[in-house]
């Protein structure tokens, strides 16, 4: 399973998602048996392989063949994001570091507890 879920499952009410676009060396290095997509079919057969491989259990939501999600959001190959339960990007990076993500949920989790407990105080319950 990849370090990001294992971050994801310390919090309560987090929720990871994973955006399939493509493998991103076709037939190179470790990715030999894979080709470019020819068609939807393929992608969705190779984020399921994906799924298998390395134990994902968060979902994963497959980008159209114009990959128009993963351009709109910075054609990273692995980038993150994090999104308050306002919905407001509260961290954005080119690459997923688990840990610095695991720090980024932390403050946010104390940032909520803060709040709660302020509101608390001041109505009295």
């Amino acid at each position: 399973m990849p370090a990001i879920e294992e971050v994801a499952k310390k919090y309560d009410d987090a929720e990871l998602w994973h955006l399939y676009v493509r493998e991103p060396h076709p037939q190179e290095r470790k990715f030999k048996k894979y080709f470019p997509h020819k068609n939807y079919e393929d992608r969705i057969a190779y984020a399921q392989e994906l799924r298998e491989v390395m134990n994902i259990e968060s979902p994963i939501v497959l980008d159209g063949m114009d990959e128009k999600i993963h351009l709109r959001y910075g054609n990273m190959p692995n980038a993150v994001y994090v999104v308050d339960k306002k919905g407001n990007v509260v961290y954005k990076a080119n690459w997923t570091d688990a840990p610095v993500v695991d720090e980024v949920l932390a403050e946010l989790q104390a940032e909520e507890a803060k709040t709660t407990d302020n509101r608390q105080q001041t109505t009295g319950n």
